[in-house]
Formats: structure tokens, C-alpha cells, sequence
């Protein structure tokens, strides 16, 4: 009698443990990618950039961590972009599993929106003709949404 006790509980513990462990794939379609997360607001001193990035190749976000390079030179005319970039300090963003994300607490500045993987696999995501970088002009209290994003 003990022995079947210890089996119907082994077998209640299975019909509800199992299906909470059970893999669910979620397909990703054009037009089906709502936010699920809050696109937070700017505030005096720092603006807000927001939008969707996706995998040519794969229809999900990227595997790559999201970041910000400011253009420290853009306040002068005859130097080339110089980017700035540190996984440890550039604006880093936050991003769900449909690829909508938002970067906060954006100082002012023009940077380039930068993909990298670890350990040094860097990927600046070009302008709609990829002739230059996808430049992000931040202004303070601003929110700006960049539409959708296409990377390799």
C-alpha cells in the first residue's frame, strides 16, 4: 500500500512538473513583433532611443549585446568619424525577444549604434544606403525611435 502511495505521487509530480519544463518555440513573423517592454521616458538631462533590431538570417534579434558609440569628433567638420566605444561605459540596451529595445539615460551627442560579441567581434550598423553609419543624433528630453533595424 506505501509502494503505491510513492507511485501515485511520483506520477502526480510528473503530470505537473513536465509540462511547465516542456520547450515552446515562438515564431516571429512580419507584424507580429508587439513591445514587451516599456519604453521608458527621457528626463532634463538625457534622451531616449528606441526601436527594433532583427537577424537577416535567423528573423530573431541579433546574439550580439547592443551599444551606443559616440562620434567624438562630430563637433569637427575636418576630422573623420572617430568612434568611441567600451562594453564597460557606451549606453548598452535593453531588448526583448521580439527585438524591440530602447537604450536610457542617453547623454547628448551623435553616436553610431554598435553590435558586439564577445571578445572583440565589433559591427556598426550602416546607413539605410551603407555608405556611413546609422547616426543617432541625442538631444537632452528627447525620445527617438529608429524604426526597424536589418543586421546581418
Amino acid at each position: 500500500m506505501k509502494f503505491r502511495k510513492i507511485i501515485t505521487l511520483l506520477l502526480l509530480g510528473f503530470i505537473f512538473i513536465i509540462p511547465g519544463c516542456s520547450p515552446t518555440q515562438e515564431l516571429h513573423t512580419e507584424g507580429s513583433r508587439t513591445p514587451k517592454i516599456n519604453i521608458p521616458t527621457p528626463n532634463a538631462t538625457t534622451g531616449v532611443v528606441y526601436g527594433n533590431i532583427i537577424s537577416k538570417e535567423t528573423g530573431l534579434p541579433p546574439e550580439a549585446a547592443i551599444f551606443l558609440s559616440k562620434n567624438i569628433t562630430a563637433d569637427q567638420q575636418n576630422l573623420p568619424a572617430m568612434l568611441s566605444f567600451s562594453y564597460q561605459t557606451s549606453p548598452r540596451a535593453i531588448v526583448d525577444e521580439s527585438g524591440n529595445f530602447y537604450f536610457t539615460n542617453v547623454p547628448e551627442g551623435i553616436f553610431a549604434i554598435t553590435l558586439w560579441t564577445p571578445p572583440n567581434d565589433t559591427f556598426f550598423v550602416p546607413d539605410e544606403d551603407g555608405q556611413d553609419y546609422l547616426w543617432v543624433s541625442v538631444k537632452a528630453g528627447s525620445s527617438i525611435d529608429i524604426g526597424e533595424l536589418i543586421v546581418p
